[in-house]
């Protein structure tokens, strides 16, 4: 990946709020934390309309046009994301709130809520030509990562 997905307007570091554009650097140079992608939604927001939606599979591939990803990027065919939400109105009504919503990730393939940012590192790594994907992390985020690496064989 020579440049940053289009909608990418800079990344940030989280520790010392550095700023860079460089699309292969994911380390802050100051201070080593981890990377935020800062990511103007608003030229794609009209992609991500009902018509364009109708018959995409209920993922989270459904709003790719809302993700910062490559042209042209390869999506796995491993469904993630598209999970519940339910309503909570005896949550809502003990923490007197008017409405709480639960998103159920245990129905992700890894039952993790790491799930949709591993497939999207994944999609990114493969885009840049990465032979190798190193992650620290719990077993339920190594575990994703390697089924999406897997999934067509590439990594």
């Amino acid at each position: 990946m020579n440049a940053l997905p289009e909608n990418v307007q800079r990344l940030r570091c989280i520790g010392c709020q550095e700023t860079w554009n460089d699309p292969g650097q994911w380390i802050c140079p100051r201070c080593g934390p981890r990377v935020r992608m800062e990511v103007d939604l608003k030229p794609q927001s009209s992609l991500a309309c009902a018509e364009n939606l109708a018959g995409r599979p209920f993922d989270m591939w459904r709003y790719r046009e809302l993700l910062p990803l490559p042209e042209g990027a390869e999506l796995p065919s491993l469904k993630v994301g598209g999970s519940l939400l339910s309503q909570a109105p005896r949550l809502a009504e003990a923490i007197d709130v008017e409405d709480v919503f639960i998103k159920d990730d245990g129905r992700n393939p890894s039952a993790s809520l790491k799930d949709r940012a591993s497939a999207l590192a994944v999609v990114m790594a493969k885009a840049s030509g990465a032979a190798r994907i190193n992650c620290a992390s719990d077993p339920n985020q190594i575990l994703q990562v390697l089924r999406l690496g897997a999934d067509d064989q590439t990594c």
